[in-house]
């Protein structure tokens, strides 16, 4: 039975890896719309997905440094989100996806895994990142994962010592500054021409900083 670290109405959250979610990260590192805010640029190749997964793995000079796979659950309300129908034998989750998967891969599918829609974890020591597939946008999955999220960073042992949780994005993204906000992130430094875009060949953006601080024992 598959182990998820949290769980919420139509989304899971696990541990990423690479045995279970390699292809579905492609999906998400190689689509141009999904990277646009990134620093990183697009995967032009399965391998490159391959080393952006494990670089972002946990190691002993980074504990901190850990992912987590946001999986669309198979509910009515989400069919309802997705499609508008609620027959869960009718939907392929991965319907709009054209690249090659292995067999391994394939036959995962078909017994019922659970399709990972984005990415969501510690990017730099106390503070967060996360990325989801343009089919997922505009539906409040983001929201979804992120509330589920930060409920769980602060109920782990290793963030005990942290009095608040980082974010950042850039001031042109909406979508995301507006994630942020409803989460309860509050505006920090404003930084010009701070990051490179790696969409646009490395041309300089801004960066909006916010903080989430630890919310009081009650």
């Amino acid at each position: 039975m598959a182990s998820y670290a949290a769980t919420s109405p139509r989304l899971h959250l696990q541990t990423l890896s690479e045995d279970l979610h390699l292809y579905d990260m492609h999906a998400i590192q190689s689509n141009p719309q999904a990277m646009f805010w990134s620093s990183k640029k697009v995967s032009i190749d399965l391998e490159q997905t391959r080393t952006i997964l494990r670089n972002s793995l946990p190691t002993v000079e980074q504990p901190w440094s850990e992912r987590w796979a946001i999986l669309l659950r198979c509910t009515p309300e989400t069919l309802l989100s997705q499609t508008g129908g609620t027959d869960v034998s009718k939907w392929n989750p991965w319907e709009s996806e054209t690249g090659e998967v292995s067999a391994k891969e394939l036959d995962q599918r078909k017994a019922g895994k659970l399709r990972m829609i984005g990415v969501i974890g510690i990017v730099r020591e106390q503070e967060i990142g996360y990325r989801i597939h343009p089919d997922f946008w505009g539906k409040g999955f983001m929201s979804e994962a992120l509330k589920m999220f930060i409920e769980m960073f602060w109920g782990m042992e290793i963030n005990k010592n942290y009095d608040r949780l980082l974010a950042a994005a850039d001031p042109e993204n909406g979508a995301s500054l507006r994630v942020l906000e409803k989460a309860g992130f509050v505006k920090a430094e404003y930084r010009k021409d701070y990051y490179e875009r790696g969409a646009l060949g490395g041309r300089k953006s801004d960066l909006q900083c916010f903080y989430l601080p630890r919310p009081s024992a009650s």
